[in-house]
């Protein structure tokens, strides 16, 4: 989001002074205290919005698993009623009442 945006602009921006810092002088330099402040917000930010991410995943994914399960289920339900709708078709003599009869599976 925007947040995210703006932590990593203050990260670039922080990594592009230390460049620039590094270029002119070759002695030790380091952070200040608000560049480590910004830094350490953007990285909680940044945490905060991947479990988001992550919780919003597994949510899906769970109910991905329950409508696959939920499938996994009707289908093994299908050859069992085919096979009672074939015997009871079979029974009969009658053309159309083989055809009612097998409209009438195919609609369970």
């Amino acid at each position: 989001g925007p947040a995210m945006q703006l932590t990593g602009a203050a990260l670039v921006l922080c990594a592009a002074r230390r460049a620039v810092a590094s270029g002119k002088e070759r002695r030790a330099q380091f952070a200040s205290w608000d560049e480590v402040n910004v830094i350490a917000h953007g990285l909680l930010q940044l945490g905060h919005g991947l479990k988001e991410h992550v919780d919003r995943t597994k949510g899906q994914m769970r109910e991905l698993g329950s409508r696959l399960s939920a499938h996994n289920s009707s289908m093994g339900r299908t050859p069992e009623s085919r096979s009672s709708c074939r015997r009871s078709s079979s029974s009969s003599t009658s053309w159309t009442s083989r055809i009612c009869r097998l409209k009438a599976c195919r609609a369970r």
